[in-house]
């Protein structure tokens, strides 16, 4: 019987693929994307991959990003530091870096309003 090995890929759907890559690549600061087409623009991340995928902005306006019950959480060298950088740079934060569950958390929304989770491992 085969197993899972660990997580591919992590994508969204979204609605302005231009916008949404500007604020993954411009503000986040992720490298170019290893595939990239008119439908799926994907990063390649230590460990797993992340992408956007064009949604159907009919269907996508009908939904909330944030009643979505999938996350998902970057891992950053420093929290606060970056927290600080995407305020200036206008990134809504849900919620300032607090220490919870052993690590540093934070959140944020994306220009489409999908929550991100942000995690700094604590030593």
């Amino acid at each position: 019987m085969s197993s899972i090995k660990r997580i591919n890929a992590v994508f969204i759907y979204v609605k302005d693929m231009a916008e949404m890559r500007r604020f993954y690549e411009t503000v986040l600061g992720l490298n170019a994307p290893i595939v990239e087409s008119d439908m799926w623009v994907e990063y390649d991340l230590p460990g797993s991959r992340f992408a956007l995928h064009q949604g159907d902005e009919r269907i996508l306006n009908e939904q909330s990003p944030l009643r979505n019950t999938v996350k998902f959480s970057l891992e950053v060298d420093d929290l606060s530091s970056l927290c600080a950088s995407l305020k200036e740079k206008g990134v809504e934060i849900v919620f300032e870096p607090r220490e919870d569950f052993g690590s540093l958390l934070a959140e944020i929304l994306d220009v489409e309003g999908n929550p991100i989770r942000l995690i700094q491992k604590v030593k």
